[in-house]
């Protein structure tokens, strides 16, 4: 289900990211400490166009992040920190043009491989 951004960081969804995360255990610890928010589109006429994603840690939340832009074709995403309620901190955000660099070298390396 795709949501907004203005949703996703609202008190209610952090309730709701709160109880997904906790699953309701007696000594609620968040196991997923990062999020990342995909961008489907990039409709601006649209404003609930981004999927959230559950990270373990900051290398989970980055390769989710790639892999998402690089291969599903998500116009951009956004790695955020979840507090322990279930707040969202400042995002990272990323684009096609913060992996192109490594999509060119893997480029190069095939064709020198395979000339």
């Amino acid at each position: 289900m795709a949501y907004s951004v203005k949703w996703l960081t609202s008190g209610e969804a952090a309730t709701a990211r709160y109880k997904r995360l906790t699953d309701g255990q007696t000594y609620p610890m968040i196991t997923h400490q990062y999020v990342v928010h995909i961008e489907l589109n990039g409709n601006c006429e649209n404003p609930e166009r981004f999927q959230e994603v559950d990270a373990d840690s900051i290398e989970h939340a980055f390769a989710l992040a790639k892999q998402w832009v690089t291969v599903h074709g998500a116009t951009s995403v956004g790695i955020r920190k979840v507090g322990c309620d279930g707040s969202l901190g400042i995002p990272d955000i990323y684009d096609w043009s913060d992996f192109m660099g490594e999509a060119i070298n893997v480029v190069k390396q095939w064709r020198k491989n395979n000339s």
